[in-house]
Protein backbone atom coordinates (compact mmCIF):
# COMPACT_ATOMS: atom_id res chain seq x y z
CA UNK A 1 0.00 0.00 0.00
CA UNK A 2 2.51 2.39 -0.06
CA UNK A 3 2.64 2.89 -3.38
CA UNK A 4 -0.59 3.96 -3.37
CA UNK A 5 -0.45 5.85 -0.19
CA UNK A 6 2.35 8.23 -2.61
CA UNK A 7 0.19 8.63 -5.13
CA UNK A 8 -2.84 9.90 -3.12
CA UNK A 9 -0.71 12.13 -1.53
CA UNK A 10 2.05 13.52 -4.01
CA UNK A 11 2.04 13.42 -8.07
CA UNK A 12 -0.38 14.49 -10.58
CA UNK A 13 -3.20 12.44 -9.25
CA UNK A 14 -3.08 13.55 -5.09
CA UNK A 15 -6.31 13.90 -3.73
CA UNK A 16 -7.27 15.24 -0.12
CA UNK A 17 -8.78 11.43 0.64
CA UNK A 18 -8.35 8.12 -1.11
CA UNK A 19 -12.93 7.04 -0.46
CA UNK A 20 -14.76 3.58 -1.64
CA UNK A 21 -17.46 1.74 -1.00
CA UNK A 22 -17.70 -1.92 -0.72
CA UNK A 23 -20.25 -4.83 0.32
CA UNK A 24 -20.47 -5.75 4.44
CA UNK A 25 -18.72 -9.18 3.57
CA UNK A 26 -15.49 -7.11 2.81
CA UNK A 27 -14.71 -4.64 5.12
CA UNK A 28 -12.45 -6.83 7.11
CA UNK A 29 -10.05 -6.88 3.98
CA UNK A 30 -10.20 -3.11 3.74
CA UNK A 31 -9.56 -2.10 7.17
CA UNK A 32 -6.46 -4.86 7.66
CA UNK A 33 -4.95 -2.63 4.13
CA UNK A 34 -5.10 0.52 6.23
CA UNK A 35 -8.89 2.01 5.06
CA UNK A 36 -10.59 3.73 7.97
CA UNK A 37 -14.64 2.96 7.91
CA UNK A 38 -16.05 6.06 8.28
CA UNK A 39 -20.01 6.49 9.48
CA UNK A 40 -20.99 9.19 6.72
CA UNK A 41 -24.28 8.50 4.62
CA UNK A 42 -23.34 8.90 1.32
CA UNK A 43 -26.21 10.02 -1.44
CA UNK A 44 -25.77 8.81 -4.90
CA UNK A 45 -28.00 7.79 -7.90
CA UNK A 46 -29.33 4.51 -8.98
CA UNK A 47 -27.22 1.79 -10.86
CA UNK A 48 -30.86 0.41 -11.83
CA UNK A 49 -32.27 3.88 -13.45
CA UNK A 50 -29.56 7.11 -12.51
CA UNK A 51 -32.16 8.87 -11.76
CA UNK A 52 -33.31 7.41 -8.27
CA UNK A 53 -31.28 8.70 -5.42
CA UNK A 54 -30.19 6.19 -2.90
CA UNK A 55 -28.56 6.99 0.51
CA UNK A 56 -26.17 4.62 2.28
CA UNK A 57 -26.24 1.12 0.98
CA UNK A 58 -22.41 0.63 1.06
CA UNK A 59 -19.82 1.21 3.71
CA UNK A 60 -17.82 3.62 3.44
CA UNK A 61 -14.39 3.73 3.69
CA UNK A 62 -11.18 6.87 3.80
CA UNK A 63 -7.16 6.99 3.39
CA UNK A 64 -5.10 9.93 3.93
CA UNK A 65 -4.11 12.05 0.77
CA UNK A 66 -3.14 15.52 0.98
CA UNK A 67 -5.12 15.87 4.02
CA UNK A 68 -4.74 13.97 7.47
CA UNK A 69 -7.53 11.59 8.34
CA UNK A 70 -8.40 13.78 11.45
CA UNK A 71 -9.52 16.44 8.81
CA UNK A 72 -12.28 14.17 6.89
CA UNK A 73 -15.54 16.33 7.86
CA UNK A 74 -18.43 14.72 8.94
CA UNK A 75 -21.77 15.16 7.19
CA UNK A 76 -23.28 13.65 4.33
CA UNK A 77 -21.07 12.76 1.00
CA UNK A 78 -22.76 13.33 -1.92
CA UNK A 79 -21.48 11.42 -4.91
CA UNK A 80 -23.88 13.45 -6.91
CA UNK A 81 -23.86 10.48 -9.49
CA UNK A 82 -23.49 6.86 -9.76
CA UNK A 83 -21.22 4.94 -7.00
CA UNK A 84 -18.42 4.25 -9.38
Amino acid sequence: MDALDSALASGPLAVDFGFLQCREAVTGFYASTGWTRVPNPTRFLSVRDARTVNEGEFPTFVRPGRRPLSEWPDGLIDLRGLPW
